[in-house]
């Protein structure tokens, strides 16, 4: 082989070697960049559903509490009319009978 041939021979490795290493540091830049992505992905899904965790026990606390005095009101109703209760109960055990005999 001639010198200039090795010379050839020996840029055209360091060229290789010099992309190689371009190669590696955009693949780690490219890496980091992902993984960065992903841990903010993460940080927003669990802030989201933080959120929404936390509007849901809200709105659960109103129904539950709507539930109550809804109850509260049908007691002291049946406990203030208790004759218009029955009434109501006999008129609604005889339609329901009338419907199921259709």
């Amino acid at each position: 082989m001639h010198s200039k041939d090795i010379h050839k021979n020996d840029n055209s490795k360091n060229d290789l070697y010099a992309d190689l290493q371009k190669i590696k540091e955009k693949a780690s830049e490219t890496r980091d960049a992902i993984s960065q992505a992903a841990s903010d992905a993460k940080g927003r899904a669990h802030d989201i559903l933080e959120q929404s965790l936390s509007d849901m026990k809200e709105k659960f606390a109103g129904v539950k509490e709507k539930s109550a005095d809804f109850q509260e009101n049908i007691v002291t109703y049946v406990q203030e009319n208790p004759v218009k209760t029955i009434g109501f109960a006999v008129l609604a055990g005889v339609l329901l009978s009338q419907l199921l005999r259709k």
